[in-house]
């Protein structure tokens, strides 16, 4: 991961997007993250740059589109990004669901600082 690297993070609440810019400092990398709230900002996003990962909630509030839907589209728009999605449940069929829209990780909420730095690691080396 270096500052060339860019994330979208599609988050539609302040305290878990908090969390991930927290981790980032933290592991000390400066890639450049962009934080939207709902699918049509996000879409605007990956149709105005190349974003090397992004991480996407799957339950999107006040969101045209739906997490698993939204990762659909920007694997459709952009097949190189890879995907982390994260979600309430962790049932293996929400798993599955996130493997067939595209996702290359799976992240269950509630999220915490010591659930995301690891997965932050994990997802970055997906883009080395």
């Amino acid at each position: 991961m270096n500052s060339k690297d860019r994330i979208l993070l599609v988050e539609d609440e302040e305290k878990h997007a908090d969390l991930f810019f927290e981790a980032l400092e933290d592991m000390e990398v400066s890639p450049d993250m962009y934080w939207v709230t709902n699918s049509t900002m996000a879409l605007e996003a990956v149709d105005e740059s190349f974003h090397h990962l992004a991480i996407v909630d799957i339950a999107l509030n006040e969101s045209e589109l739906d997490g698993l839907a939204l990762t659909k589209e920007i694997k459709k728009r952009s097949p190189e990004t890879r995907i982390c999605v994260f979600s309430i449940s962790d049932s293996e069929a929400d798993k599955q669901a996130a493997k067939a829209a595209g996702a290359d990780i799976f992240l269950t909420k509630p999220l915490s600082y010591y659930k995301i730095f690891p997965k932050m690691e994990e997802m970055f080396a997906l883009i080395k």
